[in-house]
């Protein structure tokens, strides 16, 4: 009945909502309100990601253009965002680090490797660059 964080991929958040048009916008505000969690992140590809809470709503932009194999980027964008939403980081940062994971993700083969915290902060130095 209640959720502190939602990541959903567009497909998975336009299924939920029973809404394969409408808005983007406010399709998540209303599974935000109606799961009455604190912040959702939608994903969307090379598209970026959708991040909203009560208060506010940020758009982040897709942090690769290239990717070798998108399976489980979703799932490192949920891992190292929930992450940063428990330490209630600001809803930018969250989805800036979420992608960052997933922008990594997609740069690696299958289960070959995971995201290390060096690689993760060379990409973030790299990016401030």
């Amino acid at each position: 009945k209640r959720a502190d964080f939602i990541s959903l991929n567009e497909p998975e958040l336009r299924l939920a909502a029973h809404d394969r048009y409408g808005e983007l916008e406010e399709i998540s505000k209303k599974i935000l309100e109606k799961m009455q969690a604190s912040s959702l992140s939608v994903t969307r590809g090379v598209n970026g990601a959708l991040c909203l809470s009560k208060d506010s709503h940020e758009k982040i932009p897709a942090m690769v253009s290239r990717s070798v194999d998108r399976l489980g980027a979703g799932d490192s964008y949920l891992t190292l965002a929930s992450l940063c939403a428990v330490k209630k980081y600001p809803l930018d940062l969250i989805g800036f680090i979420g992608s960052v994971a997933a922008a990594i993700d997609v740069q690696i083969v299958g289960n070959r490797d995971s995201i290390k915290k060096d690689a993760l902060c060379k990409f973030i130095t790299r990016l401030y660059k």
